[in-house]
Order: C-alpha cells, then sequence, then structure tokens
C-alpha cells in the first residue's frame, strides 16, 4: 500500500509556487511590487532546484531502498511518472504554436527533439514549445544516468565517492561556464544536467541519510532542530541572492557556488520533512495538495499565463491573476485525474518508517 509523507508533498508544493510566482511576475500578470520586495518574485527559480532536490531524494530512495535491484522497473516506473503527463502538455503547446503561427521545419525539429527528449541539446530549442520544458531536458539524463550507475550506488562506499564527485563536477562545470562562456550564453550552459547535478546528488545523500537505520531514531527526534537549521540556511542563501540578483550570473560566487549552498539547505529542510507526522494543521495550508498535482501544475502554468495575456476576461491585472490561476489549476487537475495516476502508481512508502524498514538494501548496503 502506497503512502504519502504531507510534509515532501508540501515542499513540493512551496517549490511549484514558487515558480508560478516567478513566471506571473515576469509575463506582468500582477505589477511589480513596491520598494524592497521588487525583487521578491525573481527567487522563485530556486523552485526549480528544489525540485532537483526532491527529485534526488526519491530516485536515490528507488534504488537504495529494493532488497533487489531491478532496472526494468525503475525505468518504467520514471517513465510513466513524467512521460505521460509531459506528452499531454507538449501535444496542447504545439496546437497553440499551429493555431497562432503555423507549422514550419524548425517546428517539426524542435518537436522531433522534445519527444525524445533531446531540446536541451540546442540552444533555442529547449524552451521554444513551452518555456518550463528545459527542465525536463535535465531530469530525464538523470534518469538515465541513475539507471546506469545504480548498482554502484547500492555498494555505500561507492555511494558516498560518487555523491561527492557529482558535487565536484557541478561546481567545476559552472565554473568553467563563468569563466570561458560569455553572459549571454552562460545560463543555457550553467544549468544543463552537470551544472544542476549537485542538487540531485544533496538530495540522494539526505535519501540515504534518512534510510540509516542508526540514524533513523536520533532524525526523527530532532527533525524539528534539523527543520530549523535548513530553513535558517536558507534564508541566508536567499538573502545573498536578493543582493544580487540583478548580476546573479556575473557574480562569481552566485554563479559558481552559492547554488550548491541552496541545494543543501533545501536538502536538509527535505530529510526533516521525511520525518515529520502528517498534521491537519499542514493540511489546511493546501501545499500537500498543491505538491500532489505539482507535476501538472508545473506544466501547465505558463501556457496559462500566456492564454490570459492572450486573451483576457477583463481589464486589470486582479482579473488576469484571478484567470491565469483558475486556468492552470483546472488544467492540472484533470491531468493529474486522469493522466498522471492513470498511469503512475508509485509503490514504494515515502514516508517516514521504522528503522528496520529503511536500512539500504545495500547497507548490509518525481519526481521524484
Amino acid at each position: 500500500m502506497n503512502e504519502r509523507s504531507a510534509a515532501l508533498d508540501a515542499c513540493r508544493g512551496a517549490a511549484v509556487l514558487a515558480v508560478i510566482v516567478l513566471h506571473l511576475g515576469h509575463f506582468g500578470v500582477f505589477p511589480p511590487l513596491p520598494g524592497a520586495w521588487r525583487n521578491v518574485p525573481d527567487m522563485g527559480m530556486f523552485g526549480v532546484d528544489l525540485f532537483y532536490v526532491l527529485s534526488g531524494f526519491f530516485i536515490t530512495q528507488a534504488i537504495l531502498r529494493p532488497a533487489t535491484w531491478d532496472p526494468r522497473r525503475f525505468l518504467m516506473a520514471r517513465v510513466t511518472r513524467i512521460y505521460p503527463a509531459y506528452l499531454v502538455a507538449l501535444f496542447l503547446s504545439v496546437a497553440a504554436i499551429l493555431y497562432t503561427r503555423g507549422i514550419d521545419a524548425a517546428l517539426v525539429v524542435k518537436v522531433m527533439l522534445h519527444l525524445l527528449m533531446l531540446h536541451n541539446f540546442m540552444p533555442g530549442a529547449n524552451s521554444a514549445i513551452n518555456g518550463v520544458f528545459w527542465t525536463l531536458g535535465v531530469e530525464f539524463p538523470y534518469y538515465v544516468l541513475m539507471l546506469a550507475i545504480a548498482p554502484f550506488l547500492r555498494e555505500r562506499q561507492a555511494f558516498w565517492f560518487i555523491s561527492l564527485t557529482m558535487l565536484a563536477v557541478s561546481v567545476l562545470w559552472r565554473t568553467g561556464a563563468f569563466l570561458w562562456v560569455g553572459a549571454e550564453g552562460r545560463y543555457f550552459v550553467a544549468t544543463q544536467l552537470p551544472g544542476a547535478i549537485d542538487a540531485f546528488a544533496v538530495g540522494g545523500i539526505a535519501a540515504a541519510l534518512h534510510l540509516r537505520p542508526d540514524l533513523h531514531r536520533l532524525l526523527a527526534q530532532w527533525r524539528w532542530a534539523v527543520l530549523g537549521a535548513g530553513l535558517a540556511a536558507l534564508a541566508l542563501c536567499l538573502a545573498y541572492f536578493y543582493r544580487h540578483s540583478g548580476d546573479y550570473w556575473r557574480d562569481p560566487a552566485s554563479a559558481m557556488l552559492w547554488r550548491s549552498g541552496f541545494a543543501i539547505a533545501s536538502a536538509v529542510i527535505v530529510l526533516a520533512c521525511a520525518k515529520m507526522h502528517d498534521s491537519p494543521a499542514l493540511a489546511r495550508t493546501s501545499l500537500p495538495w498543491i505538491g500532489k498535482i505539482s507535476f501538472s501544475l508545473y506544466l501547465f502554468h505558463m501556457p496559462a499565463i500566456e492564454l490570459t495575456k492572450r486573451y483576457p476576461v477583463a481589464s486589470g491585472w486582479p482579473y488576469d491573476l484571478a484567470e491565469a490561476l483558475v486556468i492552470m489549476f483546472v488544467a492540472s487537475w484533470l491531468c493529474w485525474r486522469f493522466v498522471e495516476i492513470r498511469f503512475h502508481r508509485p509503490s514504494a512508502p515515502v514516508a517516514a518508517a521504522p528503522a528496520a524498514a529503511t536500512a539500504p538494501a545495500a547497507a548490509a548496503t518525481p519526481a521524484g
């Protein structure tokens, strides 16, 4: 029987809401915030990093938890988790492009690249159909990489060597992008899988710690202290970003190192949330429910914003905001209800489990 952690669903919900706020502000669905609040929506970019950390957590659990490793089952779970809803969003996005601009050879090439999850290999194609699809061009290669190295990750010593290597590769990749790529192409290069793999890696480290029997009781007992430490570190990272929001990709510390700090702080929060018990107070925030539909919400919020800007129901930003939110939540719930859960029914528990049940398979060892 599948169990879900409401706290981890809430993390998903917070991540997708952060990205939505970023894009609502970027596309002018609501006016610029006054004074010191002006740059706050830009921090929504880190919602993607939180998603990566969560993916690393869940994917690593899926590798370490089973007593025996079944690569076919792992691959099928990953494909059914992402591909059906992605195909629906891709089809509708392409239909909208055909309606407004028609077809040409470039569009055909971009669609083929998206179908094969290769769109990040061609600059200009990664966000050409739906602005958020570029992150799936990072996620899916990560799944393939984890499928290839899963047998090694299930060995404890190899796990730590690989995880630390991922962290080093990410920092070196972003350093290279900063030093040798011009400012106009730096974002594209730095955010590809090698530059983002530190977020996945620290999520995986959090999963390994979560599964260790000798740490289970300690982490469960100190979960609120761990959560507080993670939130404090996250606040420091966001404060630094706030100071450099105008020159993030031109500031050496931001471009090369600071994303790793944010990922580590996020992983500490995810580790704490994995030990949390469900509570009515958390449910009342609606974050766990938003987290359940977060993947569809992530896929459909950009088309909803663009549709609102093209066909507003009334004049004024409050109407635009209301229209965009209604479209994205209705479309997302429908996709979640009739596509996501129809094709993907995870069986491994996600919530905190007794110590005996959380030992890594190799300890003896949505996405995500």
